[in-house]
């Protein structure tokens, strides 16, 4: 009888108060009548959960008293647990589903609308439903749940975390392509909250889902500018400079963060020739010897020799690039990182570009400087990404044949490309820059 069922389930959770584990499992009352009490409230990352058969005994005890309180309770557990323990998520789907409607109608009516209580497929209903034209993004995942009717709190939970970075694996094709800047800004639409920041930031996994979805598709072929501008500037203010500060990056993979990496090189490279052109004299000799220097570096750019690249700014280079931010909605100027050069009255216009090439770290000055060179291993190499930088950082201890000096006729190129390629067997031919 249901009577008899519930008072053996009963017996043997309660026998299980001998382990401190189940002791918050059941609320023990002394009255005859009414016996145990059960709280699904307790369930959440417990013991229970991995013991199958265990909970398949409290679930045959509650289940002629299940009723919209404890039902919701379960459902929440449910949604929690969907990824750490999918085998109790599979069995508390089969005591929910038939029961939906005693829920009262903010579970009933999504559990009919996108099979919530079908783990095998609620989390490929709702992926898509994210994805739909017609379904405004704008203020990411939970206001998208919201509008559709799901329970609150539905999105923070292991369910909206399974079903985000499932969305944002379709959206990139599995991290292999970006179709369109539409898809990109879908997918930062859902990534971010309306407050701004990026949706369930602490949890590795979902910081792995967004990097995955907008770096990986661009490991082999270049972005369009118009997809790279947005996709940098967004990682950038929530993860920050990964050159910089590599905390928020630690889930990232290797691939992705290459990626990132050399992007941000790139920025590097075109920040001290486009600062550089802004701040010389605009004499023809002047400009003759920019565009030399801007084929020259881009030559080792496109054949991917320059690893990793930092710009050091005198005065004057930093205000130009304060007025370009000042300008600028969107990246580069709001996704510009530079470095200082202490302040001298002769190097006010300086601009200083420091490049690892293979085991080199090489140093050009604008101006009237020279190209210094080292092995990275010298301990005068200076090191990248600092905040600070002197001049003699910059050029002491700098190795032979050089410093090489920046000659009208462009001859400097042909020392320095051969030092790089002695040391390094990185080649760059002379038509490849001219």
């Amino acid at each position: 009888s249901p009577s008899s069922t519930f008072l053996a389930s009963s017996s043997r959770l309660i026998s299980t108060k001998t382990s401190w584990d189940f002791c918050p499992l059941v609320e023990v009352y002394t009255d005859f009548v009414t016996g145990p009490r059960y709280s699904a409230l307790c369930l959440k990352g417990s013991v229970l959960l991995t013991d199958i058969s265990l909970l398949q005994t409290y679930l045959d005890a509650v289940v002629y008293r299940a009723r919209g309180r404890l039902l919701r309770g379960l459902a929440r557990v449910y949604v929690d647990s969907i990824t750490s323990f999918p085998q109790a998520t599979t069995l508390l789907a089969a005591f929910l589903s038939p029961r939906a409607r005693n829920m009262g109608r903010q579970w009933a009516e999504p559990a009919e609308r996108f099979h919530l209580f079908n783990p095998t497929k609620v989390v490929d209903y709702l992926a898509d439903y994210l994805l739909r034209q017609d379904v405004i993004a704008t203020q990411g995942i939970a206001a998208i749940f919201d509008q559709a009717g799901l329970p609150p709190g539905v999105a923070l939970s292991e369910l909206g975390a399974k079903v985000f970075q499932t969305a944002l694996q379709r959206g990139s094709k599995q991290g292999r392509r970006l179709d369109s800047i539409e898809i990109a800004q879908r997918i930062i639409d859902l990534a971010t909250t309306n407050q701004g920041c990026l949706f369930l930031q602490g949890i590795p996994s979902v910081v792995l889902a967004v990097t995955d979805a907008l770096l990986l598709p661009f490991q082999s072929i270049a972005a369009p500018k118009p997809i790279r501008s947005l996709v940098e500037t967004y990682l950038l203010r929530q993860l920050r400079d990964p050159r910089l500060d590599g905390a928020m990056w630690h889930p990232v993979r290797p691939e992705a963060k290459a990626v990132m990496h050399g992007w941000l090189t790139e920025q590097s490279l075109e920040l001290f020739l486009g600062i550089v052109d802004k701040v010389a004299n605009k004499d023809e000799k002047t400009c003759r010897m920019w565009s030399m220097r801007g084929k020259f570096w881009r030559a080792y750019h496109r054949k991917k020799f320059i690893d990793q690249a930092w710009v050091v700014l005198g005065i004057n280079g930093e205000r130009e690039v304060k007025r370009v931010i000042a300008q600028t909605d969107s990246s580069p100027g709001k996704a510009l990182s530079y470095a200082s050069l202490t302040h001298s009255t002769d190097i006010n216009n300086h601009i200083v570009l420091i490049l690892k090439i293979d085991n080199l770290i090489v140093v050009d000055w604008s101006h009237n400087g020279r190209c210094h060179i080292w092995h990275e291993q010298n301990a005068s190499a200076p090191k990248l990404y600092k905040q600070l930088y002197s001049k003699q950082d910059l050029e002491f201890g700098s190795e032979k044949p050089g410093p090489y000096t920046h000659y009208a006729n462009g001859s400097w190129r042909e020392s320095v490309a051969k030092h790089i390629r002695d040391e390094t067997g990185r080649f760059v031919s002379s038509n490849e820059y001219i």
